[in-house]
Order: C-alpha cells, then structure tokens, then sequence
C-alpha cells in the first residue's frame, strides 16, 4: 500500500465554429492506495436543453462553464477564483447569496436539495451569513467542496 496521495485533474475543452462546444473534467485521486476517479462532461447543447428547464433567465453557456472549471479544478484553477466569485456576485455585494449558488447546482444537479447546499456552505461560511464573501468562497473552492457539490456528493 502505498502512503502517498496523487492527484491528476484533467481538463479538456472542444471547439466548434470558434467557440466551446463542449468541456470534460476528469479527476483521478489515489489517496494512500485507494483510488477515486470523478467525471463530469457538458456540451452547450445539454446545457442549453437543461437551463431551458428554469422559470428564471440562467446564465449563458460562457459563463457557466467559466464557473464550472473553477468549481471542478478547485486548487488547480487558484487563478480563476476573482473572475468566478465576480460571474456569481451579481448584485455586486462583495458576497455570493445561497441563491446564487443554488442557480448554479440546479443545472448540474437539477434535484439538488437547498439544505444539503447550505450544508456544504456552511462549512466555508465563517461569519454564518449564508453567503460567502471572497475569503470564504476561495476557502470553499479550494478544500473541494466546489467539485463535491458539482460532482452531487453532498
């Protein structure tokens, strides 16, 4: 058995016509000889299909997958922690609303229960606001549970 962890988070993005078409997560983790793999794919069109489903304007295809890489790479995508934080803050209180992040899940995870994500949340959520300002949400990324929740293990 061996007593290292490795981790390999694999990203890969196709293009049609010049834009996304499509994105693909892959996450292999092998923790102290245990292995995990983790997988999550979306094209425009089934994103599409499933935003169409919501009573309320979603979000543009951009700027959903924008959202999901950060939530995907977790630690491996530091850098796109401001922008992601700036695409889901949208009335521009320097904090993102449950709301917000519950928009999100529900396309992933269109049976996502609210309070399994507030649970989620609250372990990022120090004041106990219910939202998460910058600090927290970059906490809340890079401990995982963005991928946790993408992938629905909540």
């Amino acid at each position: 058995m061996s007593d290292e962890c490795k981790i390999i988070a694999t990203e890969t993005i196709y293009q049609k016509y010049g834009q996304i078409d499509e994105v693909e997560y892959e996450y292999d983790e092998n923790d102290h000889g245990e292995s995990k793999k983790y997988h999550i794919k979306w094209s425009r069109q089934e994103y599409e299909r499933t935003a169409s489903r919501f009573y309320k304007p979603s979000m543009s295809y951009d700027k959903f997958i924008r959202i999901l890489r950060t939530f995907m790479m977790g630690k491996y995508a530091i850098e796109d922690i401001p922008e992601t934080f700036r695409l889901l803050d949208t009335d521009h209180s320097n904090k993102i609303d449950i709301t917000k992040l519950h928009e999100f899940i529900c396309i992933i995870l269109p049976k996502a229960n609210p309070y399994l994500l507030l649970h989620q949340i609250q372990k990022a959520d120090r004041d106990g606001d219910y939202k998460l300002n910058f600090d927290e949400f970059k906490s809340f990324i890079e401990q995982g549970f963005g991928r946790d929740v993408s992938l629905g293990r909540l």
